[in-house]
């Protein structure tokens, strides 16, 4: 049984440091085009007033502008303009962009949330024990002497079918201690 030799090292093969200097493969452009349409579709969906929030070129800013002023029917125009975005969109600092939309989504989220947890409360405290009250103060601290009587007033609207103002009243009261 006779071995073979092992192959002699190439040497036109490119070793690590070659590899960096490479431009990236077609699939990772693709997956860089996918993201960055993504993004443009993204910024598509916002209204003009929160696109100036974000750190956008004057010119990019223009032409997600243009994009809305184009009929819904003009396919061509659209994909076009599209293309347009995505072009400009290459320029952008778009790690940035997407920080800048993924925060405002994130704050949204927790006013949304702060909100729901108000209602709750509020709901707890006019239709429950008067113990919730305490409740309330002792996790979130006290909203003042004149909660009780608020609380009470809820209270009354509720069991007699009135307009709920103090339950309005007291919902504000909730939601902005518990954005504090």
């Amino acid at each position: 049984m006779s071995r073979r030799p092992l192959p002699e090292p190439d040497v036109d093969q490119p070793d690590n440091d070659d590899l960096a200097d490479q431009k990236p493969s077609k699939s990772a452009l693709k997956r860089q085009m996918h993201a960055l349409q993504a993004l443009g579709e993204r910024l598509l969906k916002l209204r003009p007033n929160e696109l100036k929030k974000l750190p956008l070129s004057d010119r990019l800013r223009e032409e997600l502008t243009i994009y809305h002023q184009i009929r819904s029917g003009a396919r061509e125009g659209r994909r076009r303009q599209m293309q347009l975005i995505g072009k400009l969109m290459r320029e952008e600092d778009t790690a940035l962009i997407a920080e800048k939309l993924d925060s405002e989504r994130n704050a949204h989220r927790a006013q949304g949330l702060s909100e729901q947890l108000a209602a709750q409360w509020r709901d707890r405290m006019a239709g429950g024990p008067i113990e919730d009250l305490q409740v309330f103060e002792s996790q979130y601290g006290g909203l003042g002497g004149d909660l009780r009587d608020l609380v009470m007033r809820a209270r009354r609207e509720l069991e007699n079918d009135r307009p709920p103002q103090a339950q309005r009243l007291l919902y504000r009261r909730l939601l902005k201690r518990l954005t504090e």
